[in-house]
């Protein structure tokens, strides 16, 4: 990889472009999660806080 500190500011704004393009690309790919994730998510959280309040007492 060549020392970013040569590039001129047009080869820095392509390559930025290109790596918000490859970004964007990889983040289309993730699924976006469903309900009842986040449901189970919250009662997850709400278990291990009452497990951490528990011991605490």
């Amino acid at each position: 990889m060549p020392d970013l500190t040569l590039l001129t500011d047009e080869e820095l704004l392509e390559r930025r472009i290109a790596l918000g393009r490859s970004l964007t690309t990889a983040a289309d790919l993730v699924p976006t999660p469903t309900p009842s994730f986040f449901e189970k998510l919250q009662q997850d959280i709400d278990a291990a806080a009452a497990e951490w309040i528990g011991r605490r007492s």
